[in-house]
């Protein structure tokens, strides 16, 4: 589904809430759950077994009509004829549409994190996520390829998508933890992990192209672009066709803000409690990073199991030589073992925030009106770390900023498990980063960095959050909370690290928790 908005022109005094118009939510609308059926909470659930959205059973009619008369039959005998039959009929009914809830987004089997109950994750619930992104002229390309892409998910193509994912992991499993997967030759659509590679009989197991349902809003920054945007998608879809009913149709909303086309005002006036009603993440994704390009089963595999509340996915450059982003701690790690890490800064080039934490970090923007200054004016600098103290503390104290200084392998450091059960205690981090999961960032460069206003507006929010809100400064972008190693899978699992090999280092300097001391920063 297509949609075009034109946004009303927005005043940079934010003290009160963007009303429903502007967001293009309109007041007591039913959520995007609620219009596909689809229950957002247990509370939610029907006591009973009903099927409100299948046809009635011809059978069942049939067996209301009159019965022809029997000597051999009085009308008890009939009664309880009828009813066995109807119950038979119902049974059948039933077992045939068993798989029909589950395809359809039944409430029933709704639990949008996972959690399964037990605080286990539960790999074929549905989660549902709102891609958010900004579309300058040479973006649109590859915002439109992304679209395609996802929507190929719900048209039958989930399991060749989640067999291509993998199809690298028996290489990778028969390496051990000396692999090395090379990103530029082989590509990031099918980059192995050793989660995903050796999840096949766990209970990390199932499905995300079809478990994980996507929508978008996209940003155009003026009516030629929102225009070139739905024109494009047109043509794709008459071009492609659609082989089969899809799944889950993908919800495109066009939103035109040339009005005001910075990017974090956008977030804030736009992705709103009415709009993100029924969804559990919401995702800002810039247009110069290819959505296309990331392992999708295995980015929310590592979502099921580590549930934290910011995120992203470690990014590379379109190839070696190209600029990924400019902190050490968020780009792609070519050690296998070193699977995550939590982190003191998420940038907003690619950030996947749980919809709770996402409003409770707008609320505390939307009415700071010196921030919402600088974000009309296009500031962005210390947003990413500001919403992480958030995340971590509610803005309480001071933000801190761990003990690792180290980007490598630390064999002290916890391994996620290939049993989820086990990985209670390390779930539900502020902010964390995914670095087997690479995701390419092509560079379109369509902000000017060397903007005066631009940097003058980045220094006034940088001292706001430290000053008022306890952000650390750039000391923060240095270290690492704590690292999560990949999980043991065989008897490779001891080799030394970097450190404890010696490589350029005169001594080992501490375990996970404790940091490194006066050891190489490696930055």
């Amino acid at each position: 589904m297509l949609r075009l908005r034109s946004s009303k022109p927005k005043s940079a005094d934010a003290s009160s809430k963007p009303n429903p118009s502007e967001t293009g939510a309109a007041p007591n609308s039913p959520t995007p759950a609620a219009r596909r059926g689809i229950a957002t909470s247990t509370s939610a659930i029907p006591s009973g077994l009903r099927f409100p959205n299948l046809p009635p059973s011809p059978l069942r009619f049939a067996l209301h009509r009159k019965m022809p008369d029997s000597p051999r039959l009085n009308q008890s005998v009939k009664r309880m004829l009828i009813l066995a039959m109807i119950f038979v009929a119902n049974a059948i009914r039933m077992i045939v549409f068993s798989n029909y809830d589950y395809m359809m987004g039944s409430p029933f089997d709704y639990d949008p994190f996972g959690y399964g109950g037990q605080g286990e994750g539960n790999y074929t619930s549905v989660i549902k996520v709102l891609i958010t992104r900004t579309a300058s002229p040479s973006e649109i390309p590859i915002v439109i390829d992304d679209i395609m892409y996802v929507k190929s998910f719900y048209a039958g193509q989930h399991e060749k998508l989640r067999e291509r994912s993998m199809i690298h992991c028996p290489t990778f499993k028969n390496a051990g933890y000396a692999a090395y997967f090379d990103p530029y030759a082989n590509g990031t659509q099918s980059y192995p992990n050793h989660v995903l590679c050796n999840s096949e009989n766990a209970t990390i197991s199932g499905n995300n192209y079809l478990s994980v349902r996507a929508d978008f809003m996209l940003f155009a920054r003026s009516d030629e672009y929102a225009q070139n945007i739905s024109k494009q998608l047109d043509d794709r879809r008459i071009r492609e066709g659609a082989p089969i009913t899809p799944l889950h149709e993908v919800d495109v909303d066009v939103r035109d803000v040339s009005q005001n086309p910075k990017k974090i005002w956008n977030w804030l006036l736009h992705a709103t409690e009415d709009r993100l009603a029924g969804y559990d993440y919401v995702w800002f994704i810039d247009g110069d990073v290819s959505l296309a390009s990331l392992n999708w089963q295995a980015f929310w595999q590592q979502i099921r199991m580590l549930r934290p509340k910011i995120t992203q996915a470690a990014v590379i450059g379109h190839s070696i030589e190209a600029h990924a982003t400019v902190h050490n701690v968020l780009r792609y790690k070519p050690d296998p073992r070193i699977m995550a890490a939590e982190v003191p800064i998420v940038e907003v080039q690619s950030p996947l925030l749980e919809v709770d934490t996402w409003l409770n970090y707008r609320n505390k923007m939307l009415y700071n009106k010196e921030l919402m200054d600088q974000f009309s004016r296009g500031g962005e600098q210390c947003f990413d770390m500001a919403w992480c103290h958030s995340a971590k503390n509610n803005m309480t104290g001071l933000q801190g900023h761990g003990g690792i200084s180290y980007i490598g392998h630390i064999s002290s450091c916890p391994k996620i498990s290939l049993n989820d059960a086990d990985n209670a205690g390390i779930r539900g981090s502020a902010c964390m980063v995914l670095y087997q999961t690479p995701i390419v960032h092509v560079s379109k460069y369509t902000l000017d960095r060397y903007d005066v206003d631009l940097i003058k507006s980045a220094k006034i929010l940088c001292e706001i959050f430290r000053l008022r809100m306890g952000v650390v400064g750039k000391e923060g972008l240095k270290t690492v909370y704590q690292f999560y190693n990949a999980p043991r899978v065989g008897p490779a699992e001891d080799i030394d690290s970097d450190l404890e090999k010696g490589n350029g280092l005169e001594k080992w300097c501490g375990g996970c928790m404790e940091g490194f001391g006066n050891c190489d920063l490696r930055l």
